[in-house]
């Protein structure tokens, strides 16, 4: 009971290190814009695509030296505005090509802007993966893109 009552002296932290951690997410805010905007919103709600990074700081407890806590300082991230659901049709320019993929990112379809954009020609690349023509220090955030 004695030392339920008795104060303690509160843990000592050492701080160690900080860290910043890439986040890009989308969502999805409510819009109120009056009602001669109404056609910038899909269903009262606005996209925003949301990039920047988490700040966070790394301590070490007095009590256990190998044990570390993680505190979240805030995120710093830019947000930018998408188009309405409703555009059905995006323009493509000179230097885009158009393709389709499944689940697995396996390529379905390419059109033939890719050849001279890239060397290869969509019979080549089709039936592939992303993941066999994408720079080696893209594959870990397409891979964590396409996990999400």
């Amino acid at each position: 009971m004695n030392a339920v009552l008795s104060t303690h002296q509160p843990l000592h932290t050492h701080f160690l290190q900080e860290y910043e951690i890439e986040r890009s997410f989308f969502l999805r805010m409510k819009c109120v814009l009056a009602k001669r905007n109404a056609g910038l919103t899909c269903g009262g709600y606005k996209v925003i695509h949301c990039s920047g990074y988490l700040k966070i700081r790394q301590f070490v407890m007095d009590v256990s030296l190998y044990e570390s806590c993680y505190q979240i300082i805030g995120l710093v991230a830019v947000g930018h505005s998408l188009p309405p659901c409703g555009i059905t049709e995006i323009k493509l320019h000179s230097n885009m090509f158009m393709f389709r993929a499944s689940l697995d990112l396996k390529l379905i379809f390419l059109d033939s802007r890719v050849a001279e954009l890239t060397g290869y020609e969509p019979q080549d690349l089709i039936e592939k993966t992303l993941y066999h023509h994408v720079h080696g220090c893209d594959v870990f955030h397409l891979r964590y893109a396409h996990n999400l």
